[in-house]
């Protein structure tokens, strides 16, 4: 695992990224508990954890307008998830999801996550 990353054992299914203030639309995107289809929100990242690839493949597809896919480190697909199809199980040891080198700049200004 790379040296700067912080290990997390458990299961994720959506991880979307703005480059803007989304407080405002924060109970439609939730929607108690059932996320909504977020395109509609314009999102700059947004990885299914597998929704796009049903499950299978090395790597999660950005759905959002940035088009960075992350690469799957040890980390498996999984059928437990409540609303989607899959989500990616971690081990919490040495399971990671590598960004590329071209997504440093990203995280250099405020955002909503």
């Amino acid at each position: 695992m790379p040296d700067n990353a912080a290990s997390y054992e458990g299961l994720v299914d959506e991880i979307v990224y703005w480059d803007s203030d989304q407080s405002e639309n924060f109970s439609a995107i939730y929607n108690n508990g059932n996320p909504a289809d977020l395109s509609f929100y314009s999102p700059t990242h947004w990885w299914r954890m597998g929704d796009a690839e049903n499950g299978n493949g090395s790597t999660i597809a950005d759905q959002g307008s940035g088009g960075n896919n992350l690469t799957i480190n040890g980390a498996t697909f999984s059928k437990d998830t409540p609303y989607n199809n899959s989500s990616l199980k971690f081990n919490g040891i040495d399971n990671y999801l590598d960004t590329g080198s071209n997504f440093s700049d990203t995280f250099n200004k405020d955002f909503s996550i």
